[in-house]
């Protein structure tokens, strides 16, 4: 070798003899510990108000309830005696019922005015057979006596979507009750029995035009059918209300109507691309305490694949000046383990070698930024810098490694607010219309998968379907 052969290869043996003086660190590779299962979307439940019109029904019932009774030329025998029989004979008339349904307790009533008269059949002593002779009367020559009339129902639903009533007669009320002490039995309970007997009737008619018309399952069916399907929302979103149950909210009368407001509960999520059709079964009406309102879960996915081509791209080849130290990326990687996320480093330059950070994903719903929280040195990392590079504990390189290790989702979630409440605010199909209030956008978590980062928000609000 001449000696200019030896010039040109002194800055080489210079700069190998620099490298091979620089510090190494072999970290052992943290363990990935396995995912946790990323919980299902929050529940809602989604009212569902049916209202059921019972004038035809009651009306039916008050037709079947004489509106007057005529008094008959002949007495009606009640009792006898030692002379021979007592008989009565009256006129009633009934007033329109009145209907007053609250809640789940319907009652229908009624004022009935009369009179009333009591005889004796006297015989004829001589020419044989025999006359009524009156002994008494009330209402007439003087105001017409007056008794109430009617009947009660309890209305409820049952587990399998029936509206059903349960009707009995009441119990009469008399307010100016005929007493005729003389006689043995009370001549007035013959008026409120002549109404008793058709309103027993009328009883048994309203159960069975209730239960006719108040079957619910059909239109449960036609809400239950509607939130099975997915609803297209722009951009490439898919909402999915995905029905799990129901329950009955409250059930009240009013007027001559009842409503019946059915909850069902789900567990709304929009996604991107295409949602499954699988489809539930409607359930009966379970006895449970539903959830409070309505919320959906919006996720927005990143995957490491995605995540890692970032970090190359940001890092790998790049220099920074650490405490007067020179280091060069020459590699990158995150992968998951547990509810954490593990940042590998390649370095070289100062320190050659591997390091890593542990650091907990967050999202921020207003930027649509996912981060490493609390991003720090690993463990087998820090025992192996002690004793060969503490220079890298530099509280300037871990805060630009946590700014480099920022990532915008693929697929922004914050804008999922306004796609909501147009596709939420709309008729779904004929006779189904969705009435939708969204409110705020609140983060919920960001979860670690095998594939990559999912980050959740929910967006809280109330939402019922009127159905026709």
């Amino acid at each position: 070798m001449n000696h200019r052969s030896t010039v040109k290869l002194l800055p080489i043996l210079a700069l190998l003899a620099v490298v091979s003086c620089a510090p190494g660190v072999s970290v052992p590779r943290p363990n990935a510990e396995p995912s946790k299962p990323v919980p299902p979307a929050e529940p809602s439940t989604i009212r569902v108000p049916i209202v059921i019109d019972l004038a035809s029904t009651l009306g039916q019932a008050e037709s079947m309830v004489p509106k007057e009774f005529k008094a008959s030329k002949d007495w009606t025998v009640v009792d006898r005696n030692a002379v021979g029989d007592f008989g009565i004979r009256f006129e009633a008339l009934r007033d329109p019922l009145r209907i007053d349904l609250k809640g789940t307790r319907l009652a229908a009533s009624s004022r009935v005015r009369y009179w009333i008269e009591a005889a004796q059949r006297v015989p004829k002593p001589i020419v044989g057979g025999s006359f009524w002779q009156t002994l008494g009367t009330c209402g007439r020559g003087e105001a017409l006596r007056e008794v109430q009339v009617g009947l009660e129902s309890q209305i409820a639903v049952t587990g399998g979507w029936q509206l059903t009533s349960k009707t009995s007669v009441s119990r009469p009320t008399f307010t100016n009750q005929c007493r005729m002490t003389f006689l043995k039995v009370n001549v007035t309970d013959r008026v409120a029995d002549a109404f008793t007997q058709a309103l027993s009737r009328a009883a048994v008619t309203l159960d069975q035009q209730v239960a006719r018309q108040g079957n619910l399952r059909p239109l449960a069916e036609k809400a239950w059918g509607q939130l099975s399907t997915p609803i297209a929302l722009d951009s490439g979103f898919t909402l999915s209300l995905a029905p799990t149950g129901a329950g009955l909210l409250s059930l009240e009368g009013s007027g001559r109507t009842v409503t019946a407001v059915l909850g069902i509960t789900a567990r709304p999520a929009v996604s991107h691309g295409p949602a499954s059709k699988k489809r539930s079964t409607l359930t009966g009406l379970a006895d449970t305490r539903l959830p409070e309102g309505f919320r959906v879960s919006v996720d927005g996915e990143l995957s490491f694949e995605e995540i890692n081509r970032q970090l190359q791209q940001r890092l790998v080849g790049s220099t920074q000046n650490v405490d007067g130290h020179t280091i060069t990326f020459t590699g990158a990687e995150a992968y998951g383990s547990g509810e954490r996320i593990v940042l590998r480093l390649d370095l070289a330059g100062d320190m050659a070698g591997t390091i890593y950070f542990v650091g907990t994903p967050r999202y921020d719903p207003q930027t649509s930024m996912l981060s490493l929280a609390d991003l720090d040195y690993s463990l087998e990392t820090r025992q192996a810098l002690l004793n060969v590079a503490d220079w890298l504990y530099h509280e300037g390189f871990r805060s630009s490694i946590a700014r480099q290790a920022r990532f915008g989702l693929e697929r922004g979630v914050s804008q999922v607010r306004a796609r909501l409440e147009k596709a939420l605010n709309r008729e779904l199909s004929p006779g189904v219309t969705a009435v939708t209030s969204i409110g705020v956008v609140r983060p919920v978590g960001v979860y670690v998968t095998p594939s990559g980062l999912l980050a959740r928000v929910a967006v809280d609000g109330t939402m019922r379907l009127e159905i026709r």
